[in-house]
């Protein structure tokens, strides 16, 4: 099997897991809340069987679908663009870093502020770096690329902006702690705020879609001439003269 074809199964595999990201949520969902309320048991009371079997095997895909997706559409998008295979091994092996951490068991029963807080901070100072290199590039920039540079900004900005509203749902709405959602009345502010982060969220990866075709526009149109082909222009060249 070629590379180009390897790409196209894996690829069409991730779209599979991601539209069952999607999809989960009515098939997978509702029947993982039921065997929860049941206190951990099928309809017909048993704590196992096939039941069971099916269902968990239906929630556990799911949790792990989007994840999953993203990680073979890269890795088969890389294969049939041919990229180097030390780099598309190098993502791979991320990935699976990143899924065996995504899979640790829920542990905590209380949040860990200090996470938050240090977490949190970190962003604050890394974002002013990221505007400072982005405007030194910016600077250097004219034409198409300029433009590119504008629609990254745009993007960055607007993941900024839902990381802000996140770190409000804790701080602010208390959605970490129920009983003091109820108590300040902030029911109204988590459902804003989530309505708010969603749409920054689809903003953001819109701006760097058109960022990333632009790109891809721009550089097929500027693709260098092959080397063989400048050889034989210059011997062309040498002969007439």
């Amino acid at each position: 099997m070629n590379k180009r074809l390897a790409g196209k199964l894996v690829f069409g595999l991730g779209i599979l897991f991601l539209l069952y990201a999607f999809a989960g949520n009515y098939v997978a969902l509702p029947g993982f809340r039921n065997f929860m309320t049941r206190g951990g048991t099928s309809e017909a009371g048993n704590t196992m069987d096939m039941a069971v079997i099916i269902g968990a095997t239906k929630v556990i895909l799911w949790l792990f679908s989007f994840q999953l997706g993203i990680i073979l559409t890269v890795v088969g998008a890389m294969l049939f663009q041919g990229v180097a295979a030390k780099y598309v091994r190098r993502f791979a092996l991320v990935g699976l870093v990143y899924l065996i951490f995504a899979g640790l068991p829920p542990v905590l029963e209380e949040p860990v502020n200090a996470v938050f807080v240090v977490t949190g901070l970190g962003i604050l100072i890394l974002l002013p770096f990221i505007v400072w290199y982005w405007a030194q590039r910016r600077a250097t920039l004219s034409g198409s690329w300029a433009a590119i540079a504008d629609l990254q900004l745009l993007g960055y900005a607007f993941f900024a902006f839902a990381t802000w509203n996140v770190c409000g749902l804790g701080s602010v709405a208390r959605i970490l702690h129920p009983e003091q959602v109820q108590l300040f009345g902030t029911q109204a502010m988590i459902n804003t705020q989530m309505s708010k982060i969603v749409l920054e969220f689809a903003l953001a990866w819109l701006f760097i879609l058109l960022a990333q075709r632009k790109a891809w526009q721009q550089a097929a149109q500027t693709v260098p001439e092959p080397a063989s082909n400048k050889t034989t222009l210059a011997a062309a060249a040498s002969r007439s003269g």
